[in-house]
């Protein structure tokens, strides 16, 4: 099957799920009467900004990192094709997590939904490889041993982290931020300087 067409549902599916992010950013539905009471209104959803933010460039990074796996095969089989739909499904269940994140961040239980969910898209990204590294007539020209050993050291670092946050969340909930934003870190900075042709 062409790719073409999946790569257009999934582009979809990414733009609602970053659309939705938004939604959870109101203020109290108390008037404020003065610019300092305004003001302390603001500061109370500075939770809810920051988790839009930064899941904002979470999901980014995902739809980049879905770009760049589906580039290394020229045509989708049957697994590609419904393992992508339940991928995507998980993908568009992250704004009820970062709702809960920017409303409980004080809590391991919303701590652990969050990261767990990150880093279970992770893994899906490490199991799509996997299966076009297993099935040659799948793969682009551009595949090679190299991009596969890149793709998935590259690759481990996000579920290492959340999984890393997940148990340190158990320990001291604001410490696990630490492992939540150093995916993020990396991709952003690092990441793109593994690979030796832009895919």
């Amino acid at each position: 099957m062409n790719k073409n067409r999946l790569e257009a549902f999934s582009d979809g599916v990414f733009a609602i799920v970053i659309t939705l992010l938004v939604l959870d950013i109101h203020l109290p539905k108390t008037e404020a009467i003065s610019d300092r009471e305004l003001l302390a209104m603001i500061r109370s959803i500075t939770p809810s900004i920051l988790t839009y933010v930064f899941t904002f460039l979470v999901v980014g990074i995902f739809w980049v990192a879905h770009h760049r796996i589906f580039n290394m095969v020229r045509e989708v089989d049957s697994f590609l094709l419904f393992g992508n739909i339940f991928y995507l499904m998980t993908v568009a269940l992250i704004p009820f997590p970062a709702a809960l994140l920017a409303k409980h961040p004080h809590l391991a239980s919303s701590i652990i939904i969050y990261s767990s969910l990150l880093g279970a898209i992770g893994i899906q990204h490490l199991v799509f490889v996997d299966h076009i590294h297993r099935h040659s007539t799948l793969q682009h020209s551009i595949y090679s041993q190299k991009l596969y050993t890149q793709a998935n050291r590259i690759g481990l670092v996000g579920p290492c982290c959340y999984a890393t946050a997940c148990i340190s969340s158990l320990i001291h909930p604001y410490a696990s931020f630490v492992f939540i934003l150093a995916p993020l870190v990396f991709y952003i900075g690092f990441a793109s300087k593994f690979y030796r042709k832009p895919i």
